[in-house]
């Protein structure tokens, strides 16, 4: 019911409307200036943010309209202000420092600490219950395939794939190195080829191949041909690719719409669809 949801949405923008203009009024802040107001994907881009595209996805999605410009001077009308343009948004923090920390195992039968994901893979140590570790928090690559190309190949760069389990339970990210770049069309030609642990699923029917990929101003298109088409006699099957493009293709970079294209023309999907937030989302 999109009229439904636009309703909605406008009543929780103008309630986050009024609760900022409260907030940047107690605390003496001024919306407009750089920094006090950011969305999750602007913090992403400032690196201190996961990689997610809200809220402005939804809004378009809905086409609401609304910007995060146009929210921070609503913001500074509703505090009775004048809006001007807002400063430019510093340059992403450098999140490549390493960061201490410390943890403590807590299991009564230790911790196992494996090559993968899952108990079927070989345990590298054990660690018993109250081992203190600590180290340097840095980047690490999830999930890795033991592809013929690893991360010490030469030229290699890694992709975040999406594949589901074969329960559809999880979407789980795995990590997969490349000699082609770290591109849309590499990723979704990955995606295609589906995963090399059996205990995930491949979303494609089999013969599908990619004809384009391109992803421009966080907007993702895939032309794929007409082989995934058969998906649709599977039920949930579509819905579940179009879920892992999304998630594969926000790894790159955050996105707010995927056009899925079957030679060319657009995609009609069997069932309602709606851009992931998350990689999973749980039921309390």
């Amino acid at each position: 019911d999109k009229a439904a949801a636009q309703a909605y949405v406008k009543g929780c923008y103008d309630t986050a409307v009024e609760l900022f203009a409260y907030l940047c009024d107690l605390y003496d802040l001024d919306p407009l200036k750089d920094g006090v107001i950011v969305s999750h994907a602007e913090g992403y881009k400032r690196g201190i943010a996961s990689g997610h595209a809200d809220p402005e996805h939804l809004w378009k999605g809905l086409g609401m309209g609304y910007t995060m410009d146009g929210f921070r001077k609503a913001v500074k009308a509703k505090m009775g202000g004048t809006a001007t343009e807002p400063a430019k948004p510093a340059a992403p923090a450098d999140t490549s420092t390493a960061v201490q920390y410390t943890a403590q195992v807590n299991a009564p039968s230790g911790l196992n600490v494996r090559k993968g994901p899952g108990t079927s893979y070989s345990v590298l140590r054990a660690l018993p219950n109250g081992t203190n570790v600590k180290q340097a928090m840095t980047p690490f690559a999830l999930n890795t395939e033991n592809g013929e190309i690893s991360a010490s190949t030469e030229g290699a760069t890694a992709l975040t794939l999406f594949f589901p389990n074969r329960s559809a339970s999880l979407n789980v990210p795995v990590t997969r190195y490349t000699e082609d770049g770290a591109t849309i069309e590499t990723a979704m030609r990955a995606l295609i080829e589906g995963p090399e642990n059996d205990s995930l699923r491949c979303c494609f029917p089999e013969g599908t191949d990619l004809i384009s990929a391109d992803l421009f101003d966080g907007v993702a298109t895939v032309n794929v041909s007409a082989e995934f088409l058969s998906a649709q006699y599977t039920e949930g099957l579509d819905a579940a690719a179009y879920t892992t493009m999304y998630l594969t293709a926000n790894a790159l970079q955050p996105i707010y719409e995927l056009n899925v294209l079957v030679e060319g023309e657009l995609y009609e999907f069997s069932t309602s669809i709606m851009a992931p937030m998350y990689a999973n989302e749980f039921s309390s």
